[in-house]
């Protein structure tokens, strides 16, 4: 499914819709402009069609032809059907953040999941949703140097609920 998110969504549309043409995929945590980013890690192109592959592959279709992808689960020993769809939250005040939100909206509507775009103001963002882990999906995003030393943000003893390893 990780897979399907990634072909589903056009990277290059949204650096030239968003960024004007001024960025460049990145295929990890580092900057392309860094000594630590490694050119030789696999891209995901895109390509829908293998998106909606593998989603069918991975027991997603639309049972009810609404346009969004169902899953048959056993909750509770329980079978029941689960819609495709998730919340993206991203905080208030970044157009660039809200726009390529909207773009990813679209773009996975394409292939069958529903995304909803919450913008939150961003103490309220931080405080109720981040240090709680109170969400789906995220977009948020950290600078680093020239030097990226990303011990604070991947580190796995960074974990306590003040830290950022989420």
């Amino acid at each position: 499914v990780r897979r399907a998110l990634a072909h589903a969504i056009n990277k290059n549309a949204i650096i030239k819709g968003v960024l004007l043409d001024k960025g460049k995929v990145a295929t990890g945590p580092f900057v392309p402009q860094t000594w630590a980013y490694n050119e030789n890690v696999r891209d995901y192109e895109y390509n829908p069609e293998l998106a909606r592959k593998l989603l069918f592959e991975s027991g997603w279709q639309d049972m009810d032809n609404d346009g969004i992808l169902e899953k048959k689960v056993v909750l509770d020993n329980k079978e029941t059907v689960l819609k495709f769809k998730f919340t993206l939250i991203t905080n208030q005040g970044n157009k660039s953040r809200q726009l390529a939100a909207e773009i990813i909206q679209q773009q996975l509507k394409n292939v069958g999941i529903k995304v909803d775009i919450q913008t939150i103001e961003w103490s309220v963002f931080i405080n109720n949703f981040i240090n709680t882990r109170n969400f789906d999906a995220v977009f948020l995003g950290w600078t680093t140097g020239v030097d990226p030393d990303q011990y604070l943000i991947w580190h796995s003893g960074q974990t306590k609920p003040e830290q950022y390893n989420f």
